[in-house]
């Protein structure tokens, strides 16, 4: 039997950062999980955000350099994979 939580994002801070990458976010929620077996992945701009730091309810992530392409049309989305 599987039972499956879908994870919950509350706020993600700062609201803004540097194109050129190194902003450390925070994202606050629940249910974000710190199991090998499951491991989290976070896009900002379709770019990598590296996670320096992962609880249950936080995470803190640092921002990649954001490409040319991305910089013409970022519009702000944030994708957490679980």
């Amino acid at each position: 039997m599987s039972i499956f939580v879908s994870l919950v994002v509350e706020s993600i801070s700062p609201a803004n950062g540097s194109l050129e990458g190194g902003t450390i976010l925070t994202i606050a929620g629940q249910y974000f999980s710190e199991s090998g077996r499951y491991p989290l992945s976070i896009n900002v701009g379709n770019e990598p955000c590296i996670i320096l730091n992962m609880n249950l309810t936080i995470i803190q992530c640092q921002t990649s350099n954001m490409s040319a392409v991305n910089r013409s049309h970022f519009h702000g989305k944030l994708y957490v994979f679980n």
